[in-house]
């Protein structure tokens, strides 16, 4: 009878060790922040939101080799991630997706050196953290902790090494919903005849060219020489005075006497 009551327990102790699961998440800024060192020890807060997780998470960590700078170096660095154990136990959230609620403890890791850690407690977050939620994560805790302390010795070593490889970020947490790819259908749009003009060639023939219309702008005729008109001119003849001298009468007299006697002739043939 006892040994019938041991192999039971060594079945059940069996099966609720094949539960245990491991998730990695990222030490990110946006994730994981730490306190203020008390001497080797570092205090840690955590908090993940996202697709099927909803908790924070706080506890000690105790620096390796006792200084508290390296592993702040380490977390600044990007070399810090936090491993969560926990067993599956899955809640309705008020936005009717299922979230994780059986976390049992957590460790955290400098690049792949376990770090001491000490204290870990878990808290649910919106939309999985009603009544029901927290029950089920209360049970999650007290069934664990028969086998907690085994959890960092190596056994599940393989299984922790498998999910440190790709933490989880907020970018995994979080995707950003693709762009739905829209197929045009262009059956109902109206066709637009596009008028197309024909340029001419060389080979097209002279009588299917387009005749273009010129607007000839006559130019005023400048005259030649030969067109100008002839303009006459009054000629004004001048009467030739004759000066008739009698070579009797004026000789012997001088010239300006002469003159004198031509112009008195003159006025008494008028």
């Amino acid at each position: 009878m006892k040994k019938l009551v041991v192999l039971l327990c060594m079945l059940a102790a069996f099966a609720f060790a094949q539960k245990v699961e491991f998730q990695a998440f990222a030490g990110s800024k946006d994730m994981l922040k730490l306190g203020k060192p008390e001497g080797a020890v570092v205090p840690f807060m955590m908090q993940v939101k996202g697709e099927g997780w909803a908790f924070a998470a706080q506890g000690k960590a105790v620096a390796p080799g006792g200084d508290p700078n390296t592993l702040i170096d380490a977390y600044l660095d990007g070399s810090v991630y936090v491993v969560v154990a926990y067993i599956s136990e899955l809640a309705g959230g008020t936005d009717s997706k299922d979230y994780q609620v059986g976390m049992i403890d957590a460790r955290l890791y400098m690049e792949d050196e376990a770090l001491e850690t000490r204290g870990v407690k878990f808290k649910l977050l919106p939309p999985a953290n009603d009544e029901w939620a927290q029950g089920m994560a209360n049970e999650a805790v007290s069934t664990g902790a028969s086998v907690k302390s085994q959890l960092w010795e190596g056994k599940y070593d393989v299984a922790i090494t498998r999910t440190a490889a790709v933490p989880l970020d907020n970018d995994a947490l979080n995707p950003k919903p693709k762009a739905k790819r829209v197929v045009k259908d262009d059956s109902d749009k109206p066709v637009v005849k596009k008028r197309v003009v024909k340029k001419a060639t060389d080979e097209d023939d002279e009588d299917e060219a387009p005749v273009v219309k010129k607007r000839v702008v006559k130019k005023k005729r400048v005259a030649d020489d030969d067109d100008e008109p002839v303009v006459k001119k009054k000629v004004v003849k001048k009467r030739k005075v004759v000066v008739e001298e009698d070579d009797d009468e004026d000789e012997g007299l001088t010239i300006k006497e002469k003159r004198r006697r031509a112009a008195a002739r003159k006025n008494a043939a008028q």
